[in-house]
């Protein structure tokens, strides 16, 4: 639910815009060599759908349901080495847990990656060229680490891990918003203890600000 609501105030928000870059959006698909030395960063909330697997399964068994669908954020950071081309530093966050009478199970994935995104398509319009239209996609990789908590119990587990995304953003010169799309995995793997295994993965979607310096 969440994911479909964030999904829906972005495409409104967005999609007001859509025509008028239409008419007045300038193409520019030349890469210049020179470096720009443009500094991003974005802090984004949202959802992480966790996928099916046996883990949630035993959990559901024994009473703990809804452990599919965490929260949380991203936040990124990057250094534009040349045109379209951004070198940077991405840490995510998502939480679920599930209560049972008296007990709380819950789930903690996080990510500290490094990686690179590219500006796909783009378009720049306005009488002095203030607003930017974005589409953007990443790749990242790095640690992944998986954190159980069962009352006052916990267990960690961590592992390495790729982070592959699409950014949807518009600019207003140099503040924006953003739309993000991604798929996390990763070899960091907990088990409980009757043999049900759950990774480090899921689908993000998250949305937030941003800023191009």
């Amino acid at each position: 639910m969440y994911a479909r609501v964030l999904s829906l105030v972005a495409a409104v928000s967005i999609g007001n815009v859509i025509s008028t870059a239409a008419r007045g959006a300038e193409s520019d698909l030349h890469l210049p060599s020179e470096p720009r030395g443009e500094v991003t960063v974005s802090i984004r909330g949202g959802a992480l759908t966790l996928p099916a697997s046996t883990y949630r399964a035993d959990a559901e068994a024994f009473g703990f349901t809804g452990l599919g669908n965490a929260t949380g954020f991203t936040a990124h950071a990057g250094y534009e080495i040349r045109d379209r081309v951004v070198l940077g530093a991405t840490y995510s966050r998502f939480t679920t847990k599930s209560m049972r009478r008296t007990s709380t199970l819950s789930l903690e994935m996080s990510a500290l990656l490094g990686g690179v995104q590219l500006t796909i398509a783009r378009a720049i319009w306005g009488e002095a060229r203030h607003w930017r239209l974005l589409f953007d996609g990443s790749v990242a990789a790095g640690m992944y680490f998986l954190d159980e908590k069962f009352d006052s119990r916990t267990r960690s587990v961590q592992g390495y891990g790729v982070r592959v995304g699409a950014d949807l953003g518009i600019f207003y010169r140099s503040a924006g918003f953003v739309m993000s799309f991604a798929y996390h995995g990763s070899d960091a793997t907990l088990f409980d203890l009757i043999g049900g295994k759950m990774d480090a993965a899921g689908f993000e979607v998250t949305a937030g600000l941003a800023l191009r310096i």
